[in-house]
């Protein structure tokens, strides 16, 4: 019995020793160095934290500046992270150029103009492209409003789904000054627009500027677009434009239509005209 004693002692010891050598050598990390190791990337919680800052109630030109670090940290991770956080990184390089490309149509002295933003990263020049139909691109004066889906109650289930999709999700309403005229609904025409920015380093301006360009993708001429140097697919949502529409029966009659080449065309209300 005493010899089992020592032996259990012995052995403890041992087992002791072992542990504090282990630990000396690297071999047993505590819990507090596992979650270092585990830690989120910081330019991730960057970006995350300025979008929240964007949100927050202030004037428009200090939102813009947010949200312009917003996307241009996302979108430079978008290409280096995987998995979750990848996905983050792309859901809040979306949400920033859709909620900026509401917020800058509704301020007249920003909307389709070239300005300096400081930002707490740096310093940017925002331009707007000028849009091709060739190119699949919105001219920005085309439209007299954009909204998200949310803003325009989206009431019917999203008509196409694309994965791993960039660039914020918007409907666009182009409404003329006499829309009977041209047998075009009261409350204008909806189209579907995908808004992506842009970042490049400049080469004229200022040192430490960067150059960030808002384009207004039509999805129903472009699948695809080019950021930082990587092919992504684009965003889009073509239940949203129908969803703009009070009237359930014209809902129905869009729905029907299927080619959403014609939804924003109008000369396809002249031969939908709206009683």
């Amino acid at each position: 019995m005493r010899t089992e004693i020592r032996l259990y002692r012995r052995l403890t010891w041992l087992l002791l020793l072992l542990c504090c050598s282990g630990a000396s050598s690297g071999w047993c990390a505590t819990p507090q160095a596992a979650m270092q190791g585990a830690g989120q990337n910081p330019n991730l919680e960057a970006a995350r934290l300025r979008l929240t800052e964007a949100r927050k109630k202030q004037p428009p030109v200090a939102a813009v500046a947010n949200y312009l670090a917003t996307a241009d940290l996302a979108g430079r991770l978008g290409g280096t992270l995987s998995g979750a956080e990848a996905n983050e990184a792309r859901l809040i390089y979306n949400s920033a150029c859709q909620e900026v490309a509401v917020l800058l149509r509704s301020s007249a002295e920003l909307w389709n103009r070239t300005e300096t933003i400081v930002s707490p990263n740096g310093t940017y020049r925002l331009r707007f492209n000028r849009g091709s139909h060739n190119d699949g691109k919105w001219d920005p004066g085309y439209f007299e409003s954009v909204r998200t889906p949310t803003q325009v109650h989206e009431k019917i289930a999203y008509q196409e789904a694309r994965i791993n999709d960039w660039g914020g999700v918007l409907v666009g309403v182009y409404r003329p000054a006499d829309p009977r005229k041209y047998f075009l609904p009261r409350v204008g025409v909806a189209c579907a627009v995908t808004a992506i920015l842009d970042f490049s380093s400049s080469g004229t301006a200022a040192a430490g500027t960067r150059e960030v360009t808002l384009s207004l993708y039509d999805p129903t001429r472009r699948s695809e677009v080019r950021l930082a140097g990587i092919q992504h697919p684009l965003a889009a949502d073509f239940a949203a434009p129908l969803a703009y529409y009070p009237e359930p029966k014209f809902l129905g009659l869009m729905s029907m239509m299927h080619d959403r080449n014609l939804m924003c065309n109008p000369r396809t209300w002249i031969r939908f005209s709206m009683g």
